[in-house]
C-alpha cells in the first residue's frame, strides 16, 4: 500500500466526519508519524497496543566488503529501528 491509498482508505472510513478533506487526512497522518518519529527519538520506543512496537536499536560496527573490489571495509555502529508485531497483529494477518 502506498501513502497515497492509506489517505484514500482513511478518508472513506466511516469512523471519521464524511466532510473531512483528503488535506485534512493528509497532514493528521504526517503528525502522527512524526510524533512516532519523535518518541523513538527521545525515548527510543513508541508502542500501539494490538498493533506492535517500534524500537531503536543499536548495530554495531562491523567488517565487511565491498562486492566490486572484494576489499575489506570498516562498516561504522549505528542506530537503526526494528519492529515488533503482537500476538494479535500476527494472527490476523495469518487467517488472511
Amino acid at each position: 500500500m502506498t501513502k497515497a491509498e492509506l489517505l484514500d482508505r482513511v478518508a472513506k472510513s466511516k469512523n471519521l466526519p464524511p466532510d473531512l478533506t483528503k488535506k485534512a487526512v493528509s497532514l493528521i497522518v504526517d503528525c502522527v508519524f512524526d510524533e512516532i518519529t519523535k518518541a523513538l527519538k527521545k525515548d527510543g520506543k513508541f508502542a500501539y497496543p494490538h498493533f506492535g512496537t517500534f524500537e531503536k536499536k543499536r548495530r554495531a560496527g562491523r567488517r565487511g566488503l565491498n562486492p566490486q573490489t572484494g576489499k575489506v571495509i570498516k562498516i561504522p555502529a549505528r542506530n537503526t529501528v526494528v519492529f515488533r508485531p503482537t500476538a494479535s497483529l500476527k494472527a490476523a494477518v495469518r487467517r488472511r
